[in-house]
């Protein structure tokens, strides 16, 4: 039986421990006597109920040395102040209870057992036998050990018989106990129903918290958080219950209120390790890095060996851009734990991501216990480090080639892109590997930011700062929304690179050409955007995925709304629709009106609707629903293809919804019209502008049609990632191109990628970006700046660029 043991209590066990072998056992053993006025049961220790010649403090006895006038004097003991958790009508039968607890309380199970055998033998097989024997029998397995599947189930079985013998009264110990020990076995719903039995006998605020526990590890958070309520109505100022509920809340993804819970917590439990490890990660969820890395800091000044730690820590300040302090942190924590493969990997990725080759593929090769394997149809199967390994091999080559003259979406083996793009299993068709690192190709190493020419320091702390904004403006990570710097200056420098050259194609449209002497189209403006984005985070591979040759099968983008039976904060705002469309597609009997407390249950409903109809399974039961977007090239052709929602159970029958958009070569050609007319369309309403300056103010037609070309971007989703940050660069240096700069912020939980998604026409998505900012004159700061294709025209001098701590650097920089 799991005891919940009083303070009392737990100093007396305390005590015992650090006297074991000493002073109380030696008494026990002197007087031949067990100690009198026992004040637990569990302050026994095994010499205690030996003889006095057997007796050696803190040892066990054989059972034919034990001193029957101590056991059944204990028994007594334990008799008259009521310590036996079950009782029989006969008193002799409760003398025999006590001597086998006995037993059990000086760690003798195996004796306990064979004690309960034989008064069981000997007992009536009918329903006057006494439920205590074979409760106390159960108890005495659960010693033992449930380790070993037949202590477990003869554990389990005894309390089961105990039940069917036992008065109402007597069966609450019972399923208590038997709950207890189904969750030492982590079966968790059957202890939850013993819990909820329990509780219909007599409910108490320990057994609510107990069944919410049994929930928690169930994952089910909303029943679980209710359950806690009441046990902290019962009784205020549980630390333990405060913590699972703000646990529950944050997996709720009630960010705010799971803080304020934790912060209850870490005043009742000051300097605990978890619940400031627990806010740091509630704060990141926030995106939030300035408090989530304080309390980050605060974990490890209370404990400072923590490798765990300086995981989360090294990830928080790799995600923030901060890459070399991530590698300080990364190493710190392989020295603590030099088994931990996730910091050993990340050294190589943030060595790799500073353009440190040699040592990134070092560290890469070092953490690789994986070999290549040859399949039997002649495929290599190659472990998932080989992708950044080999692209640091490439890019080390092409350091300080002209980076117009460089094409990874070309260079690269299809093969490679695309088990690379899709995180598959790592077969590779027909791949050479990439060279050795050539010793004359130095690794990139950046000046200091005061030694820059002073029209490249005002270059980089303007495309910093309009990096910054296009954040600010809803374009988030696929991964999360915690900003990072280094994506600030690479999306501000494409979209002031991709500007510079727009204006330039302004001047001339119809003899400018790109890099490769073609004709310049919507596809150049994207891919310098490309160019940028694929360098801030070098593990994370970004290419374009949209031509018949790219892909053997079609590439899936995939956006969890809902997995795991918990929503996503940052997609929180969104499910109201999602339900609406969901609920259109399936007829319900009743209408579901969204819930923002408990939005997974409004899912679910929907889900038992689609089931009932089409008579599914509980694991294959499933709901799609089609979506299409107007055309602006063809009003009356037939619509454009979009995403799709899946609703679905996972293996473990969890409740997950994601929209899907699956990229064929015919929805390819489908946008590929689109995004031609609306270039198209560009040119022609630019040709009807004064001839006076290329950055002549464009008029709102021609605005709407550049997001519009967003719109259809983002909706193609044509690059492996990162597509809604390559759209807004690119649509914000088209408009600088035109003389215009966005100005505003996005409402909290609002983003650009899910307005273009969810917004049937490019209309309404213009319609809805105006809302959330102004478009304004251009500023002189942002139009009269040094050439960023002339200033990085290598990969090694764009590595350089995104190096500089430029909130920093630019705060003490003056433009002159």
């Amino acid at each position: 039986m799991l005891q919940y043991i009083t303070c009392t209590g737990l100093m007396q066990i305390i005590l015992l421990r650090l006297v074991h072998g000493g002073i109380a056992a030696a008494a026990a053993c002197k007087s031949g006597m067990p100690n009198q006025n026992v004040k637990s049961i569990d302050a026994i220790v095994p010499s205690a109920i030996c003889l006095p010649d057997e007796c050696i403090p803190g040892k066990k006895c054989e059972p034919d040395q034990f001193d029957a006038q101590k056991i059944e004097r204990l028994a007594e003991d334990f008799l008259t102040q009521h310590f036996l958790p079950l009782l029989c009508k006969d008193p002799v039968d409760n003398k025999k209870l006590g001597i086998g607890l006995v037993y059990i309380k000086s760690s003798y199970p195996e004796v306990a057992v064979s004690f309960f055998n034989d008064l069981l033998l000997n007992s009536p097989v009918d329903t006057n036998t006494c439920a205590a024997f074979y409760f106390m029998r159960g108890i005495a397995f659960n010693q033992l050990g449930l380790d070993g599947e037949e202590n477990s189930q003869n554990s389990i079985s005894d309390f089961t018989q105990a039940l069917e013998l036992a008065e109402r009264k007597d069966q609450l110990k019972i399923y208590e106990t038997r709950a207890e020990v189904y969750s030492k076995l982590n079966d968790h719903y059957h202890a939850y129903k013993d819990y909820s039995e329990a509780i219909n006998i007599l409910p108490s605020f320990r057994l609510y918290l107990e069944r919410a526990i049994c929930l928690v590890f169930m994952e089910k958070y909303i029943e679980a958080y209710e359950d806690l309520k009441i046990s902290t109505r019962m009784q205020p100022q549980q630390p333990l219950a405060l913590h699972y509920m703000a646990t529950c809340l944050f997996h709720m993804r009630r960010y705010p209120e799971a803080l304020e819970s934790f912060k209850a917590v870490l005043a009742l439990k000051e300097n605990d390790v978890d619940i400031l490890n627990a806010i740091a990660l509630t704060y990141r969820e926030m995106g939030d890095f300035d408090s989530a890395f304080d309390f980050i800091e605060q974990s490890i000044s209370v404990n400072p060996t923590s490798s765990e730690t300086y995981q989360r820590k090294g990830e928080l300040l790799y995600k923030r851009g901060k890459v070399e302090e991530a590698l300080q942190a990364f190493k710190y924590c392989v020295s603590l734990s030099p088994t931990n493969d996730i910091c050993q990997y990340m050294k190589g990725v943030c060595h790799a991501t500073l353009g440190q080759f040699y040592s990134a593929i070092k560290e890469i090769t070092k953490g690789t216990t994986e070999r290549v394997v040859l399949t039997a149809d002649g495929n290599y199967l190659y472990p998932p480090t080989i992708f950044l390994r080999e692209f640091c091999r490439y890019l080390h080559s092409h350091l300080d080639d002209n980076r117009h003259e460089v094409n990874p979406d070309k260079d690269l083996n299809a093969s490679f892109r695309e088990n690379w793009s899709k995180s598959t299993r790592n077969f590779l068709k027909n791949y050479t590997e990439q060279p050795g690192l050539q010793p004359h190709v130095k690794d990139v190493s950046a000046k200091d930011f005061q030694e820059l020419p002073a029209v490249t320091k005002r270059l980089l702390c303007q495309a910093h700062q309009l990096g910054r904004h296009l954040y600010d403006q809803g374009v988030y990570e696929d991964d999360g929304i915690i900003g990072n710097l280094r994506l600030f200056t690479a999306s501000g420098l494409a979209a002031i690179e991709i500007s510079q050259i727009i204006q330039e194609y302004w001047k001339s449209p119809k003899s400018y050409r790109n890099k490769n002497g073609e004709k310049f189209t919507w596809r150049d403006a994207f891919d310098i955007a490309i160019q940028w984005i694929r360098l801030y985070r070098m593990e994370q591979p970004v290419f374009w995925v949209d031509t018949p040759t790219d892909f053997s099968s079609p590439h899936i983008h995939r956006i969890a709304l809902l997995q795991n039976n918990e929503t996503l904060f940052r997609y929180d705002d969104y499910l109201p629709t999602m339900l609406k469309k969901l609920s259109e597609e399936i007829p319900t009997s009743e209408e579901i009106p969204f819930n923002h407390s408990h939005p997974v249950s409004q899912f679910y409903k929907v889900f038992l609707h689609a089931q009932d109809k089409w008579s599914g399974d509980n694991r294959g039961a499933y709901v799609v629903t089609n979506n299409d977007h107007i055309s602006m090239k063809d009003r009356e052709q037939k619509a454009l293809d979009a995403y799709s929602l899946l609703l679905k159970l996972d293996n473990e029958e969890k409740l997950m919804l994601m929209m899907d958009q699956q990229l064929t070569w015919a929805k390819s050609q489908q946008y590929h019209a689109e995004l031609d007319f609306l270039w198209q369309k560009i040119i022609d309403e630019k040709r009807k502008l004064p001839n006076t300056s290329p950055t002549t103010l464009a008029p709102d037609s021609l605005i709407d049609l550049v997001l519009s070309l967003g719109y259809y971007f983002i909706n193609l989703m044509p690059v492996s990632r990162s597509t809604a940050m390559v759209a807004q660069c690119t649509t914000a240096g088209l408009l600088l191109g035109l003389g215009r700069e966005t100005v505003g912020r996005a409402p909290i939980k609002k983003e650009v990628l899910m307005e273009a998604l969810t917004s049937r026409g490019p209309e309404a998505f213009c319609s809805k970006i105006r809302s959330w900012h102004s478009i304004k004159k251009a500023t002189s700061a942002l139009t009269h700046l040094e050439s960023v294709s002339d200033r990085f025209q290598t990969y090694r001098q764009m590595i350089k660029a995104l190096h500089y701590d430029l909130p920093t650097s630019c705060t003490s920089y003056r433009s002159p």
